[in-house]
């Protein structure tokens, strides 16, 4: 009996803590950390209850966590250290108490954050700058990163600017780029610098100089004794040298490496105290939509290549460290020699910038002319022809899910590498894996496991492991299945944001102890040089602008330049089929679920958007509500929502006219974790960071205080018998049997429909 309780109790944490008011923030970051365990079904009761007791060994019980989180309304941060903390396999009673202190300290209000620039060393789509994406999307909500800094123009400034960040291009060849930098670094309110790759070693130098906290972040593996030729040849940065880089090593205080044995390349180089590994995770929620979403027949007959062919997927930037072509000389002798006829080579990663790549690719369709193997360039090719040449090389990418959808297996044959990206999607994909044995990649893939690892520099050898995998389908199943289960346990995305969450917070707090006031203090404001101004902050020593908080819940009516006629009013508004079109989003995976035709897809439109009953599932045969409930849980379903037509700009509208919106939303009851999840990215990518903290979710509405409720179920009921709001219905077919309430049908007259529901 004693084990259901805590077995009972450690689900009803998972499930409860995200709706605690003060806190879901927090909790979706550790209910996300816990999902793909519960969900990818690895952990069954036993082990559920062993982590329980192991929990409970080091002297905490469940009911603690759900008080402490309930007591102290701890931030994202804070629960995220907590995750850290019950996941550490050497956590015991010696550092419990600091473990705990940590988790309770780390409440520190974005707006008393300092200002982060980061630096990064191109624009260009590759792993290590999908890297920086990645997290500042995930930690715009925690981390004040404002400014972006690159030497050179490239495709991904949309991406950033899209986030809303600047973009600021800076060139480290010319005499003056540092006192430049340091201008722009002093004039923007910069207080704390986030340098990625080893190449970003003259700014990590400078913010020593500036007293700036600074987190560096090395994606390479050079050797110690040929940092120059990496430096100047390999990369063409002739402004850097190694003395430099051995200056930044040795003064930054925190180095963070993605694997231990590249942390062991660079011993020596920096202070022992300041360096620690952080494998980098992946996302997997668009992933695994995209795996969901696409029929792989469909996706391989885009590009060209019919259910017989196997296909081979080498996916990076076509340069000699990536080793294309000992992969060329190993499809080569397994079509000649091992009479592999369907075999077919697909290298994505051309680029046509840098002379030695140029000379590198000449190399590959050199090796395939003389192999008497036909070679095409992707772009160059007519459509009717595409996927017929044995070897075919594209340019670089931006979406690359489809490659791997369509792979039978990827070559990773590098020379030099810490560990790739591109071996996790793979293996995320359930595609199995052939890799050189170098650097760090054995961290991640284990021999005859999750894949196969071969001798670097050796196209003997990787044409012997392509032809194990090509003779064996059960096997390429056997290892694909086993590298997803290698994902969701060591590269968990969350944890890694959680993880660089954490290591931010740490160095902004030593900054606060050793020069300003403790967390939690008022900031003393300067007085600002011009009435036009927003006063200056002091953040731990640093003067900071003020953040962009227009949109937040400070700003007052007497603010804006044309206040509604409810300025100042709190108005909450659903989400689901009021904000989103969620019917559309169902019709269209419902159908895809079932393998619906046109007609019948056109049935199962007219059935949703005419339906009676507010509950989809009630609309539809008993029979078939189980699928209903899988379209609903599947990845990326509310996370790839589509506005309805007005209603975000409508929203933005309100809050530019002095209103203080709230998105108040329920979780899916079938899939709380994964919803509340995605329905934060849906708003980060719709709204934008400054949204975050105007989203409320919750399972019970009728204790959130607010004037009105916009919202499209027909009686929105909880623990309250009598709600602090109003409730305006959002005009949906299920709900126009309801008399007596406010309809709201268009959002172009939310002012005139909200007026008169509140009488004004």
């Amino acid at each position: 009996m004693r084990t259901f309780s805590r077995l009972r109790n450690f689900i009803l944490l998972l499930l409860v803590v995200p709706f605690l008011p003060a806190c879901n923030a927090g909790a979706r970051e550790l209910l996300t950390r816990v999902r793909p365990v519960l969900r990818g079904g690895q952990m069954d009761s036993s082990s559920l209850m062993a982590s329980m007791k192991r929990l409970e060994e080091n002297g905490l019980q469940v009911q603690e966590i759900q008080k402490l989180a309930a007591q102290h309304q701890w931030s994202n941060e804070s629960v995220a250290s907590l995750i850290n903390l019950l996941n550490d396999k050497k956590f015991g009673a010696v550092d419990k108490s600091s473990k705990l202190a940590y988790a309770k300290h780390a409440k520190i209000p974005l707006k008393n954050k300092p200002r982060v620039a980061m630096f990064m060393h191109s624009l260009e789509r590759n792993g290590a700058n999908n890297f920086c994406l990645h997290l500042i999307r995930k930690l715009m909500g925690s981390q004040a990163f404002t400014v972006i800094f690159a030497p050179k123009e490239g495709p991904m400034r949309q991406d950033f600017e899209v986030l809303g960040l600047s973009v600021d291009i800076v060139d480290p060849s010319s005499k003056d780029f540092l006192v430049n930098l340091e201008q722009k670094i002093v004039e923007g309110g910069v207080g704390m610098v986030f340098a990625n790759t080893i190449m970003r070693c003259d700014v990590v130098n400078l913010s020593h100089k500036l007293g700036l906290p600074t987190v560096w972040v090395i994606h390479e593996a050079w050797p110690q004794d040929q940092l120059d030729y990496y430096a100047k040849e390999v990369f063409m940065m002739k402004s850097l040298s190694s003395e430099m880089i051995k200056e930044a090593f040795s003064k930054c205080g925190c180095v963070v490496f993605p694997s231990n044995v590249q942390k062991d390349i660079y011993k020596g180089l920096y202070r022992p105290n300041a360096a620690l590994t952080v494998y980098n995770g992946i996302p997997l929620t668009q992933l695994d939509a995209f795996r969901l979403s696409h029929d792989r027949n469909a996706v391989r007959k885009a590009l060209g290549y019919g259910p017989e062919d196997f296909v081979v997927l080498h996916l990076g930037t076509i340069c000699n460290r990536k080793g294309q072509i000992y992969t060329a000389q190993a499809c080569a002798d397994l079509v000649e020699k091992k009479h592999c006829k369907d075999l077919k080579c697909l290298m994505v990663g051309a680029r046509y910038i840098r002379d030695h790549e140029i000379k590198y690719i000449d190399q590959i369709k050199e090796t395939a002319r003389a192999s008497g193997l036909q070679y095409a360039r992707w772009e160059d090719t007519p459509e009717e022809e595409r996927g017929q040449a044995k070897i075919t090389l594209m340019d670089i990418q931006a979406d690359v899910l489809r490659f791997y959808m369509a792979a039978d297996v990827v070559l990773v044959p590098s020379l030099n590498e810490v560990l790739p990206l591109v071996i996790c999607e793979a293996m995320a994909f359930e595609r199995p894996v052939v890799c050189s044995a170098i650097d760090a990649i054995p961290e991640a893939v284990d021999d005859g496991v999750e894949g196969i690892l071969v001798p670097p520099a050796d196209a003997a050898s990787l044409s012997d492991a392509i032809f194990k995998l090509y003779q064996d389908p059960e096997l390429r199943r056997k290892l694909g299945k086993a590298g997803r289960q290698r994902v969701l346990r060591q590269f968990s995305y969350d944890a890694m944001i959680a993880r660089y969450g954490e290591v931010m917070d740490e160095l902004i707090e030593d900054n606060l102890e050793s020069k300003g006031p403790s967390v939690g203090d008022e900031p003393p404001q300067t007085s600002a040089s011009s009435s036009n101004m927003a006063p200056l902050r002091m953040v731990g020593g640093w003067t900071v602008p003020p953040l962009n908080l227009k949109g937040t819940a400070e700003t007052s009516a007497c603010q804006v330049e044309n206040p509604s006629k409810i300025a100042g009013r709190t108005i909450l508004v659903d989400m689901d089929n009021t904000v989103v079109d969620w019917d559309g989003m169902f019709i269209k995976r419902y159908g895809r679920a079932i393998g619906a035709d046109e007609a019948r897809q056109k049935e199962i439109e007219s059935k949703v958007r005419s339906r009676e009953h507010f509950e989809i599932e009630h609309n539809f045969e008993e029979q078939e509500r189980a699928k209903v409930m899988d379209v609903i849980a599947s990845p990326g379903f509310f996370a790839e929502l589509e506005p309805l037509p007005g209603a975000i700009e409508a929203l933005k509208e309100m809050v530019d006219r002095g209103v203080d919106v709230r998105l108040v939303t329920a979780p899916h009851p079938v899939c709380p974790g994964p919803c509340a999840n995605e329905k934060y990215d849906f708003l980060l990518r719709h709204f934008g960071s400054e949204w975050i903290d105007r989203m409320i979710i919750t399972r019970d509405k009728t204790h959130v205080v607010g004037a009105a409720l916009i919202d499209d179920k027909p009686a929105v009921t909880g623990s309250a018998a009598s709600p602090p709001w109003n409730h305006v219905l959002f005009d949906q077919p299920y709900n126009r049997g309801v008399e007596g309430k406010s309809r709201l049908r268009d959002w172009v007259k939310w002012e005139e429909i909200l007026s008169d529901a509140l009488k004004l």
